[in-house]
């Protein structure tokens, strides 16, 4: 197995973007990258080019947020093209399924930001931003709002559905979004509409989701509340949460990623600060229960599966660890790690158009 792990630079040690390869069973590598690249904190590969796209998650101190890519050159990979986010501390971005939109969540604007790619992937022209500060006066005086992480509204994830309508999560509003453009028209004139809303409790902070089997039901991760909402995408409602911490559980915590693995039937979720991992089976996706806890390194920020294999990036040790689980007993053990300073996002190569083009030579 191989993948890429992105980091925080600025206050760590880090290098910037990371190789790593599971060399045996039990061993894994980790080389630093000589890329010029600042908090490369989230990766998205080409859907069908050998490209992956990196934001630098930088401030307005800093000049600004910034989204790179890098290609598959010769065995290595080499920076093709840079450009502002036109907005501050970009966390997320995403290639719609054709490969002609790039979209990125700009955190600290509260935008978020369309660019068109050209049939090669390098892009070509921004196109639009959408930012949500109506949405965020009109909830403004509800009680409930917490004072410094929503006193704005904060973009945190977007994720296509298709190649013309997204999904975006605002943690500052309280409120996911779904947008639709006109399949018809050609990029350089499509304009996105927001088409559905979901409003979930004041405090609650919307920070990722993820669709379940059944195409009307997904899953709301609220970041500051440590829930997850079940809402229902036709009928544009959210219905139960369920906490992603243990009953009485006194230690401060915030939730971080949430993952579905359809062959599993589960909902995997990261806490930071219980630094674990919990498991839900939705095998009845309108109620998720608590299967297994999985212990993890200290601050999980983000995970991915590998095959039957979870990757957890855990950012204060500065680690990337692999746990191998057990499908016939639903058991997990830490197969290996390697240290990877500031470590906040993996993407597993296998199945990509970058990993082809760059390992398989």
């Amino acid at each position: 197995m191989q993948f890429l792990a992105g980091t925080y630079t600025q206050g760590t040690q880090s290098q910037g973007l990371y190789f790593l390869d599971a060399e045996s069973a039990s061993a894994l590598k980790a080389t630093g990258l000589d890329l010029a690249v600042v908090n490369p904190s989230f990766l998205c590969p080409h859907p069908s080019r050998p490209k992956v796209y990196v934001v630098e998650e930088m401030g307005s101190h800093d000049g600004g947020g910034w989204v790179s890519c890098f290609v598959a050159d010769g065995g290595t990979l080499r920076q093709s093209e840079r450009h502002s986010t036109r907005g501050d501390d970009p966390c997320h971005l995403d290639v719609s399924p054709d490969g002609r939109w790039l979209a990125v969540a700009n955190y600290s604007s509260g935008s978020v930001e369309l660019f068109a790619l050209d049939s090669e992937g390098e892009i070509e022209r921004h196109q639009r931003s959408l930012d949500h500060r109506a949405a965020f006066a009109r909830r403004r005086d509800e009680p409930g709002r917490h004072p410094e992480r929503q006193a704005a509204p904060h973009a945190h994830f977007v994720s296509w559905l298709d190649n013309t309508s997204f999904m975006i999560c605002d943690l500052g509003n309280d409120e996911v979004y779904c947008y639709e453009g006109d399949p018809e028209a050609p990029a350089h004139s499509t304009r996105f509409h927001c088409s559905r809303r979901w409003i979930l409790p004041r405090g609650s902070g919307p920070r990722h989701l993820a669709f379940s089997s059944d195409p009307d039901i997904f899953w709301v991760l609220a970041e500051l509340s440590n829930e997850v909402y079940v809402c229902h995408y036709e009928k544009e409602t959210v219905g139960i949460a369920v906490s992603t911490l243990p009953s009485g559980c006194g230690i401060f915590s915030e939730a971080a990623e949430i993952v579905f693995n359809k062959e599993r039937s589960e909902l995997w979720v990261s806490n930071r600060g219980l630094d674990d991992v919990v498991c839900f089976d939705v095998s009845k996706p309108q109620r998720p229960t608590v299967k297994r806890r999985l212990e993890t390194g200290a601050y999980p920020r983000h995970f991915a599966w590998a095959g039957g294999s979870l990757i957890v990036a855990s950012r204060d040790p500065g680690r990337v660890e692999i746990f191998e689980i057990e499908l016939p007993a639903g058991q997990a053990r830490l197969v290996t790690g390697a240290d990877v300073p500031g470590a906040v996002c993996v993407l597993p190569l296998d199945g990509t158009a970058i990993g082809q083009a760059w390992l398989n030579r």
